[in-house]
């Protein structure tokens, strides 16, 4: 690492050269591919910064990314990225709410983690004991290609840089089924065979 932010340094210490390109130029290069002299740029390729900084998560973010895939994988594969993303909308909105003690404590612990919101007994059924889902997402891998876009998913989510498609949704059901906790409830969203409901009003998240 230290390495890499040598090399980083250096580009702004290099000597100036009136033919060679701007430090923006040599500095972009360096994160994102090689330039040409005289500024004009190759096809980006992965520099050793950025994969040091794609690297840069704890083994918490990298447990609830994991737990966050698995969940989108099991719950909503079938609704394709836009359901996944939208599932994953719910659970972060629970993880907001939970931060600060709002919620059901349904949902997960006060303060809980991301996983450990997913996780919550009997909250997402493709974690239930009994779900036929439950096996496959505990062993599906990046092979999968609908798993991979559900890592994709959960990595933004986790980052903070998923945007909300659901109007703050932090419920939601199949179209196939109306639980007992939706009656006289409307929905704020309708994503695919998936209804999408707020229950829970708290101006803090």
């Amino acid at each position: 690492m230290i390495g890499i932010f040598t090399q980083f340094l250096q580009l702004f210490s290099a000597a100036r050269d009136p033919a060679a390109p701007s430090w923006f130029d040599r500095v972009k290069a360096f994160f994102g591919g090689s330039i040409a002299r005289g500024g004009a740029s190759s096809a980006p390729q992965k520099s050793g910064i950025v994969e040091a900084v794609t690297n840069i998560l704890t083994a918490g973010q990298q447990k609830d990314i994991d737990v966050l895939a698995r969940t989108l994988w099991g719950e909503a594969r079938g609704e394709g990225v836009r359901g996944m993303h939208a599932v994953a909308n719910v659970i972060m909105r629970r993880h907001s709410l939970r931060k600060y003690g709002q919620g059901w404590p349904s949902f997960g612990p006060v303060a809980g983690s991301v996983a450990q919101i997913a996780q919550a007994p009997w909250q997402f059924s493709a974690w239930n004991p009994d779900d036929p889902n439950r096996e496959k997402l505990l062993t599906v891998s990046e092979s999968d290609p609908d798993f991979k876009k559900a890592k994709q998913i959960a990595a933004a989510a986790v980052r903070g840089e998923l945007p909300d498609i659901t109007a703050g949704a932090d419920h939601y059901h199949t179209a196939a089924v109306k639980p007992n906790w939706s009656k006289g409830q409307t929905p704020v969203a309708v994503i695919g065979n998936h209804k999408f409901f707020r229950l829970v009003n708290f101006a803090g998240v």
